[in-house]
């Protein structure tokens, strides 16, 4: 047991010399860098995007759709 414990002791000072002492601290992030990146990768907003973009597209296929796809024979004739 005690040999296991020198070995860690020793391993753990190598990775302390190699590192130099100095272990970066993460990034603090504000609350809006943390909405911005919640946004762009949160899956469940990105899909409720998509559906959001669909159901405009439907609408405008929708309205389309009431619009005369072509003049009455009559206009034609007097044309």
């Amino acid at each position: 047991m005690i040999k296991y414990r020198n070995i860690l002791k020793v391993i753990l000072l190598l990775l302390f010399v190699e590192t130099g002492g100095h272990f970066q601290a993460q990034e603090v992030w504000t609350l809006d860098q943390c909405i911005d990146s919640a946004m762009v990768n949160n899956k469940k907003l990105q899909l409720g995007k998509n559906e959001i973009l669909l159901s405009n597209e439907k609408q405008r296929e929708v309205k389309a759709n009431l619009l005369p796809k072509s003049l009455p024979m009559e206009i034609i004739n007097i044309i």
